[in-house]
């Protein structure tokens, strides 16, 4: 049976591989060791070990042979990789050797989907920022610094990239101690709702709203909302 746990592991795209894994059984249904030889029907692809190597689309069977004994799994073989996306599109990891993982995912020219050994993939990544090694069906990230970094995925020249973040630094967008530069919005607009100077914490400056959900059964909200755009940091 093919090797990963994720779902649609009984899937390979053209092109592409599968690594199989086969389970030796005794006369009495107790596990044993095996190393079996392997055959793919002629034309769905080869066997290099027990690796599936997936050559032109259909369903083919893969069997396994030792001794006399034989099973078999059969195979998707899907169309080659039209489509790249990876699990995540932001690993965020929160401090310096903290590890996440990401799988990456091909999809065919007429929409089925399936995971891609690592194997098959090529990475692109700042190697002074993050260690990645193949884990299963996936790949395991570690962060070796607190920057921020990205991955670029390809495979079959289509590619996908995700970034990664590591820990978080407090940064202040705005003290919010006045008025200026602030308005209340409303919904509905039945709704009453007016900004008006306030003491903050630790007797600082704020910014108080006052509000009244009243004259209406509808969903009601009031807002402080920025005249002008805040700025995020780079």
């Amino acid at each position: 049976e093919p090797a990963g746990d994720s779902p649609g592991s009984e899937r390979v795209l053209s092109g592409l591989s599968r690594r199989l894994r086969a389970y030796g059984h005794d006369e009495v249904g107790a596990p044993v060791s095996s190393t079996p030889a392997w055959r793919a029907t002629p034309g769905s692809g080869r066997m290099e070990g027990e690796v599936f190597h997936a050559g032109k689309p259909g369903t083919t069977e893969v069997t396994a042979v030792q001794d006399g004994a034989r099973g078999s799994t059969e195979l998707s073989v899907l169309g080659p990789v039209d489509h790249l996306d990876t699990s995540t599109e932001q690993l965020a990891l929160p401090k310096t050797g903290a590890r996440g993982r990401f799988q990456v995912f091909g999809t065919d020219g007429e929409g089925f989907r399936t995971w891609i050994e690592p194997r098959d993939v090529h990475l692109e990544y700042d190697r002074s920022k993050l260690r990645i090694v193949p884990d299963g069906d996936g790949f395991q990230v570690t962060a070796l610094s607190l920057e921020a970094s990205s991955v670029a995925v390809e495979v079959g020249g289509e590619s996908a990239h995700f970034g990664v973040t590591v820990g978080s630094r407090p940064r202040v967008l705005s003290p919010l101690d006045g008025i200026d530069g602030w308005s209340a919005s409303v919904q509905p607009d039945s709704v009453r709702a007016s900004l008006s100077r306030a003491k903050g914490r630790e007797g600082t400056p704020g910014l108080a709203l006052d509000y009244a959900l009243t004259g209406s059964t509808e969903t009601r909200a009031a807002y402080v909302r920025a005249n002008r755009p805040v700025r995020l940091p780079a």
